[in-house]
């Protein structure tokens, strides 16, 4: 067995096998999971995931894009990924709560300019601004429809806020202004579409010619009973959907309690009261959460909604924990070890308290102070469902030949 062999059987069946230093029983190894990686068509690869259905996905040699699958840094060549996405966020959206944003004074502050204003002088504002309020992250946008410049202030914490959200809720933008203008301010907060994708709802609701209300109807979705509003106003909401709301989230540069975002007593009960007792119907807690007087109003907040999220779903690691391991064979576990300190690179921790909770379900005491893990010995037993995960977790967190 030498490495131009496991290259080639690993390119015939999709994946791009890096050269280096390897052993003998390392590259035999390595074969002994891809052969008894299940089967499939000619031109497809089937990609583990953490929810045990394989996820069948096109595959090309003359397709450079890459899946973040990577199976001991060999990447995955693949012509669609959509797949994999779809499934995933199918299944995770029956475990979370479903967050409706508002635009204007919760997640930014645009300063309006003057309209005859040029852009140099838009600029010198802008440059303004930044001295006087240098904690905020500022930019200046154009708005063609109503031909005027904005400077927009996104709210501190924001991204970190919506990062940790986005884990355990569906998020939706939903803002009485114009779609062009929300499209524009949103490129700021989520360039990516990784936070809310294209769920984004504008319209001009409240003008001098309407007097329409916000209505969660117009998001068309099938259960409320997980939903939540962050609102700077409440009036703006037909009066079923006011309950949804959680108030006092307001941001605007021009007073300072905002602008710094200290957090006092009265708003942290104020918010407790409106999360535990009326945001999610059916809710309700006698446990005082914990508050942190130091935090910011975001911080609290998010604290708040993950105890309802936990409360009503578990804890977000058992997402994957909780299915993953259900029915994987004792046998599996054998004299293979390895130790959560080799687990590195980007958000180690994470990785590192997921797969513990995972660990820990088969029966693998796994703390701190004893960081070995007894892992999976072989994946002989093809049949079972959970093989194809298996081999995932071995590659993606240690990668295969580090295991001792």
């Amino acid at each position: 067995m030498n490495f131009e062999q496991v290259r080639s059987y690993l390119n015939e069946i999709g994946i791009e096998f890096p050269p280096g230093n390897y052993s003998t029983k390392e590259l035999e190894e390595i074969m002994q999971v891809a052969r008894n990686l299940p089967q499939w068509p000619q031109n497809e690869i089937v990609i583990p995931n953490m929810f045990d259905n394989p996820c069948h996905l096109s595959t090309t040699p003359t397709d450079p894009r890459l899946l973040d699958y990577d199976f001991r840094k060999m990447l995955l060549r693949v012509k669609k990924i959509g797949g994999l996405a779809q499934y995933t966020n199918s299944y995770l959206s029956v475990r979370k709560l479903n967050i409706v944003m508002d635009l204007d004074w919760t997640m930014i502050y645009a300063f309006r300019t003057n309209l005859a204003y040029s852009e140099p002088q838009v600029e010198l504002e802008l440059k303004r601004l930044k001295v006087k309020y240098s904690n905020l992250k500022l930019e200046k946008k154009y708005i063609p429809s109503s031909q005027i410049y904005l400077i927009i202030a996104i709210r501190p914490n924001l991204t970190d806020f919506l990062s940790k959200l986005v884990r355990i809720a569906t998020l939706y933008v939903y803002t009485s202004a114009e779609e062009e203008y929300a499209r524009i301010v949103l490129s700021m907060i989520d360039p990516t579409k990784r936070l809310f994708e294209n769920r984004i709802y504008a319209s001009l609701a409240r003008n001098a010619n309407s007097n329409t209300e916000k209505t969660l109807e117009t998001l068309r979705l099938d259960d409320l009973d997980n939903v939540l509003i962050f609102d700077d106003q409440i009036d703006v909401w037909k009066v079923e959907y006011r309950d949804f709301v959680i108030p006092s989230m307001r941001f605007t540069p021009l007073y300072k309690e905002d602008q710094e975002f200290q957090t006092s007593k009265t708003f942290a009960d104020k918010i407790f009261t409106y999360v535990y007792e009326k945001s999610v119907r059916g809710y309700r807690d006698e446990k005082t959460p914990f508050i942190d007087d130091k935090g910011t109003q975001l911080d609290i907040v998010f604290k708040l909604v993950n105890d309802v999220y936990e409360e009503r779903f578990g804890s977000i690691y058992s997402i994957s924990a909780a299915n993953l391991y259900q029915n994987v064979c004792k046998s599996f576990l054998a004299n293979k070890t390895c130790s959560l300190n080799q687990i590195t690179g980007p958000e180690r921790e994470n990785k590192i308290n997921t797969f513990t909770a995972i660990l820990n379900r088969l029966g693998a005491n796994v703390t701190d102070d004893n960081p070995d893990i007894v892992l999976v010995d072989s994946l002989q037993n093809t049949n079972n469902p959970n093989a194809k995960t298996v081999t995932w977790l071995l590659f993606k967190y240690f990668g295969y030949s580090s295991l001792k």
